[in-house]
Order: C-alpha cells, then structure tokens, then sequence
C-alpha cells in the first residue's frame, strides 16, 4: 500500500504571492492532482466573525460546501465499580487496567463483580469501590487541537472544583489520519486511530498514549 507524502504549504510565505515562480510551481503542483475532498476546521479570531463565512467564501468561488455537524451521543452506566488510583502507590500497570476499563465504560459494555462469570463478561480490576453513576459524552468530527485543549482544560478544571472521584479526556483520531503526533506520517489506511487518555484526580493527572506501528504495508 502506497504512503502519501505529507505536503505543508506555508501561506504566510512572502514567496507564495502570484507571478511569482514558487507561487506558479505550488499551483501547477495543485492543479495537477486528481478531485478530492478537504475537510476544513476553522475557528474565527474575533467573536464578531461568523464562523460559517469560510463555507461561503469557498462557495463563492465555485466549490460545493457541505456543512459536516459533530455527532453527539451520551449514556449513563448505573451501579458501578470503578477501579481506584492511588497517587502515592500507583504503577503503570494500575493505569492501563484503568484505561481498559473505560474503554469498557465508553463502549457501554456489560460488567460483572463475579470472578466466575461467562467469558464475555467484564470484572473490574482490584482494588475498585462502588460508584453511583458515570456518565460518557462522546462527540465524533473533526476537532482543531485547540479545541480539544479547551475540553481538556474544562475537565481538569471541573475535576478540581468539583467533588467527583475522577474524570477523563479520551482523544481518537481518524482510522484514515494521513499524520499522527508531530505530524509523522502514517500509511493510508493501516490505521491511524492512535488514542490520547488524560485521567485527571484532583491535583494529579496520568497521561496515556496509544500508538499504532508505523509498518507499511506493499
């Protein structure tokens, strides 16, 4: 399977002006590439600028627009265990046992405390304590990595006023992202759903990361 390369054009360039020769080889470049789709994320630098004007100023130059929403979904997994992380004792092996289970959370999926139940069924790891409620929001879109650093900041903030146990931030990317962290090159289509986890406990925060090889397949 093929690699894309990852081109980044620099539109501050004093060079990227027109007639000029760098300004005619990138759009040469540009113009000699098959039809494709862009997703654009863009965010206003003043409140007074509607966000959707982007759209339009494609749309006035001729190119089809589609708004694509963020989709939104939430559930609520009543009479829990949740395992405990304790600051002063806790070891790696702690977190990814925590992390697993909120994947198992995230996924709504079916727990058990009975160390002899069927195979399909989930155990909290050991120690846990019994919680009332967790609640998951789940948004699927695209997301600038501000964005994604103001829900970040949000949750620990929250965490800290807020008398609840924990709360966390899990982060995908697209199973197709052309990049993953420090805009390293992935194989299109092997997979690039590399996972970000924040867990944040009051003062304290752990810091996970999920990285895909970075094989490339012929």
């Amino acid at each position: 399977m093929d690699l894309f390369p990852v081109v980044t054009i620099d539109l501050t360039d004093p060079k990227l002006v027109p007639e000029k020769p760098f300004y005619k080889r990138t759009r040469a470049a540009l113009q000699s590439l098959e039809k494709f789709n862009v997703i654009i994320n863009w965010e206003a630098h003043e409140e007074s600028v509607c966000p959707s004007s982007v759209a339009k100023f494609f749309f006035d130059i001729g190119y089809k627009v589609k708004l694509c929403a963020p989709k939104f979904q939430s559930h609520i997994v009543y009479s829990v265990n949740t395992p405990t992380l304790d600051e002063a004792t806790v070891e790696e092996s702690d977190v990814v046992d925590f992390v697993e289970w909120l994947g198992m959370v995230c996924l709504d999926g079916h727990f058990s405390e009975d160390l002899n139940a069927y195979a399909n069924q989930y155990t909290t790891p050991e120690p846990n304590v019994a919680l009332g409620q967790v609640r998951t929001l789940q948004w699927r879109g695209f997301f600038h990595s501000h964005q994604i650093m103001k829900l970040i900041d949000y949750v620990r903030e929250f965490n800290q006023n807020q008398d609840k146990l924990w709360s966390a931030v899990y982060v995908q990317g697209f199973s197709d992202a052309p990049v993953i962290e420090a805009k390293e090159e992935q194989s299109y289509y092997t997979n690039g759903d590399n996972g970000n986890i924040c867990i944040f406990k009051k003062s304290h925060c752990w810091f996970c990361k999920f990285r895909r090889g970075a094989k490339q397949y012929k």
